[in-house]
C-alpha cells in the first residue's frame, strides 16, 4: 500500500468524522429515520458538525500553542487525554441540543454513547495508545448491527462494506506504524461492543 494512500485513508477515517458518518448512515437507512423532514436533518447535522468536528479542530492549534499537546496530530498517548475530554464535553453539548429538539432516541443514544466512549478512551489513553480510528469504525459497525436488529433495517450490504472498510483502515494504520495489532483490535472491538450494548440494552 503506497504511503500516500494509507495517509489519505487515515484522514478520511479520522474518528472526528465518525458521528457525521453515523448520521449519514441513519438518514439513508431506509427506516423511519430516513423520512425525517429535510430541515430537521439539516439542523441535526449542523449541530453534530459544529460540536464534533469544527470546534474540536479549531481548538487543536490552541492546545498545541499552550503546550497541552506536543503535536497537532496528538500521536503520543498522554497528548490525547485533554483533547478527548474536551471533545466529550462538546459531544455532551450536542446531546443537550438534540434533546431540546426532541430528536429520535436512537440518534441521541448514538451521540451520547460516542461521548462516553471518548471519556473512557481518555482514561485508557493515559496508559495505552488504543486506536481511535478503529474505535470509530467499530462504533459505526455497532450502529449498523443495532439498526438491523432494533429497526429491522435491511443493511446487510452496508454492514459488509463497513467491515471491509474497517479492515482497510486497520491495515493503513499498521502500515503507517501508528499502532500495534493489539491496539487495532482493541479499538475496533471496544467501539463495536460498547455501541451495541448502548443501543440494544
Amino acid at each position: 500500500m503506497p504511503r500516500t494512500i494509507a495517509q489519505a485513508i487515515s484522514v478520511f477515517s479520522h474518528p472526528l468524522f465518525a458521528p457525521l458518518y453515523g448520521l449519514l448512515l441513519i438518514f439513508h437507512s431506509g427506516t423511519y429515520l430516513s423520512y425525517l423532514p429535510y430541515e430537521v436533518k439539516k439542523v441535526i447535522f449542523l449541530i453534530v458538525l459544529l460540536n464534533t468536528v469544527v470546534i474540536p479542530l479549531s481548538l487543536f492549534p490552541v492546545l498545541y500553542y499552550r503546550k497541552f499537546i506536543h503535536g497537532i496530530t496528538a500521536e503520543r498517548p498522554k497528548d490525547r487525554t485533554i483533547p478527548l475530554v474536551i471533545a466529550a464535553a462538546l459531544y455532551g453539548i450536542a446531546c443537550y441540543l438534540l434533546a431540546r429538539l426532541q430528536v429520535s432516541g436512537l440518534i441521541k443514544i448514538f451521540i451520547q454513547s460516542a461521548a462516553v466512549m471518548l471519556v473512557l478512551t481518555a482514561v485508557v489513553s493515559w496508559f495505552w495508545k488504543i486506536s481511535l480510528h478503529m474505535l470509530g469504525m467499530g462504533g459505526l459497525t455497532g450502529l449498523m448491527i443495532a439498526m438491523m436488529i432494533k429497526l429491522s433495517a435491511a443493511l446487510t450490504g452496508i454492514l459488509v462494506l463497513l467491515i471491509v472498510l474497517a479492515g482497510v483502515v486497520g491495515t493503513a494504520r499498521l502500515y503507517l506504524n501508528k499502532h500495534r495489532p493489539s491496539q487495532i483490535y482493541a479499538g475496533y472491538l471496544s467501539g463495536l461492543g460498547f455501541m451495541l450494548a448502548a443501543l440494544l440494552l
